[in-house]
C-alpha cells in the first residue's frame, strides 16, 4: 500500500484558502457562463466596458464561452485543494493546473488592455483569483519540495 503522508498544517491552511479562492472564482465564471447562453445584460459597476469585453470575438473560443473554460478551471482546482487537504499525491498537478491559469490571465488581460481597450470587472475579478491560485499553487509546490528535500537528506530544492 503506497504511503500518503500528510501535509503540514499551514500547508493544509493554504489549500484551504485555495479552495475558497476557487470557490468564488467558479461562482464568478458561472455566473458570465450563464448569461452568456441566457443573452442577458451584465451590469458594469465598477468599470466601463463589460459589454465590450463579454460581446467580443475573444469572449469565445471555437463558440464555447471563455467563462466556461473558467468554470472547468475554478471546479478542478476546488475539488484538488479540497483532496489535497488530506493528503499530497499528485502535488504537481496544482502547479501546472495554477500556471495554465496564470498564462492564460495574463493572455486575457492583454486583450482586455490592449486590444479592446476596455475591461470588465468580472473578468478582473476572475483575473485576481487565477493569480491568487498561481501564487498559492507555487507557494505549495515549493514549500513541499523544499520538505521532501530536506526529508532525503537533501537540502536542495
Amino acid at each position: 500500500m503506497p504511503s500518503t503522508k500528510r501535509w503540514p498544517n499551514h500547508n493544509s491552511a493554504l489549500l484551504w484558502l485555495l479552495a475558497a479562492i476557487s470557490a468564488v472564482g467558479l461562482t464568478d465564471a458561472l455566473y458570465l457562463t450563464i448569461t452568456h447562453y441566457t443573452n442577458a445584460l451584465v451590469p458594469c459597476n465598477f468599470s466601463h466596458g463589460c459589454e465590450a469585453v463579454l460581446k467580443s470575438q475573444y469572449s469565445e473560443i471555437f463558440s464555447i464561452p471563455v467563462a466556461l473554460f473558467g468554470v472547468i478551471f475554478y471546479l478542478v482546482t476546488l475539488v484538488v485543494a479540497i483532496f489535497f487537504a488530506n493528503q499530497h499525491r499528485y502535488h504537481w498537478l496544482l502547479s501546472v493546473w495554477g500556471v495554465i491559469g496564470f498564462i492564460s490571465t495574463l493572455y486575457l488581460l492583454y486583450i482586455q488592455a490592449f486590444v479592446l481597450h476596455a475591461f470588465c470587472q468580472y473578468c478582473l475579478l476572475s483575473a485576481l483569483t487565477s493569480t491568487l491560485t498561481f501564487i498559492i499553487t507555487s507557494l505549495l509546490y515549493f514549500m513541499y519540495k523544499h520538505k521532501e528535500g530536506k526529508t532525503h537528506g537533501n537540502t536542495e530544492t
